[in-house]
């Protein structure tokens, strides 16, 4: 099949909190679909919390009896080509795959990272909606239904291919939660969201709110959970007295401009620290450089020498021994 048939099998579902860029999100879609002259079912869901979210976007997937539903979450503006190029890797995957992920350039982690785009088999969505868990059994639901359908032997795939950019153009109050919630889920790597929020937050308001979110996430030190109407968000972003963005205007981005933003991008100064092989992303040669450079700056050069000679050393040793014996 080529690409025009599949997305005429395929449904598209803009998963949306009421983000600034949902109304942009759906337009870069349908400019992808305009440019290869083909119609398909776009729909746009804005159940809370994300869990219900989730089972609507099934439900939507197993009433049209699509062969794929591409889950699109409303905050991902989305490069040229992108349709196309996931459905072609999905078409390629084992029948067993029951859903595939993108990467993106994510603004707040100042480089790549899995997620934006969930391309589910219709054929196994009557499996998945199994496992939504209940809302408050895990943070990340979707990891959490997803960890499981492997287990039970329908795995997920990680496609090396960048979709486009994620949380760019977002309100304040939107970046607002999700950081609060990252102070939460990432707390282990403050250091790199702190130092790359207070290097930009002279040109970009947004690094702001991304840092008062974080302090106030780690002194409530409360459990939260995706759900966009939650009080304490509401509460504490009202306490900032910060003027709201307008609505983005019709076309304020088109989809060369995320290319162009792809293209352009400048990792942030600890993101290779954190991220060694780009989130699973690049090679594992590269990952191994950056790794050893990982080392350099922690431990220095001598100690870092020493120890990749005697890991050296011990694999030698494994390799003689399996030989020997």
């Amino acid at each position: 099949m080529n690409a025009r048939e599949i997305i005429k099998e395929t449904v598209f579902v803009i998963r949306s909190a009421n983000e600034r860029t949902e109304k942009l999100c759906v337009e870069l879609i349908h400019e992808q679909l305009d440019l290869l002259t083909v119609k398909s079912d776009v729909q746009v869901i804005r159940e809370v919390p994300f869990s219900k979210a989730l089972k609507r976007s099934f439900e939507i997937g197993l009433d049209s009896r699509c062969r794929w539903l591409y889950s699109v979450d409303a905050d991902i503006l989305m490069r040229p080509g992108s349709i196309e190029n996931m459905l072609l890797y999905a078409e390629k995957s084992k029948r067993n795959v029951s859903q595939l992920q993108s990467y993106m350039m994510d603004k707040f982690f100042g480089g790549v990272r899995r997620g934006g785009v969930h391309l589910y088999r219709g054929s196994l969505l009557d499996k998945v909606i199994r496992h939504i868990p209940e809302e408050g059994v895990d943070v990340r639901p979707e990891t959490y239904l997803l960890n499981k359908m492997t287990r039970l032997g329908y795995p997920s795939q990680v496609v090396p291919y960048i979709i486009g950019t994620h949380d760019d153009e977002q309100y304040y109050f939107d970046i607002y939660r999700k950081m609060f919630v990252q102070g939460f889920k990432h707390l282990n790597r403050a250091e790199l969201l702190i130092n790359h929020w207070k290097k930009n937050v002279e040109k970009d308001s947004d690094f702001e709110v991304a840092l008062r979110a974080f302090s106030d996430s780690i002194v409530s030190g409360k459990k939260i959970y995706i759900n966009r109407n939650l009080k304490i968000f509401r509460d504490n972003f009202k306490s900032l007295n910060v003027l709201e963005k307008p609505e983005l205007i019709e076309n304020f981005i088109t989809v060369q401009d995320v290319e162009n933003t792809i293209k352009n991008w400048h990792f942030s100064d600890l993101y290779n620290y954190y991220f060694p092989d780009k989130d699973g992303y690049d090679s594992a040669s590269h990952k191994t450089i950056q790794q050893l450079k990982r080392s350099v700056k922690k431990r220095g050069f001598f100690k870092t020498s020493l120890l990749s000679f005697s890991d050296l050393l011990l694999k030698t040793g494994r390799n003689l021994k399996s030989r020997v014996t």
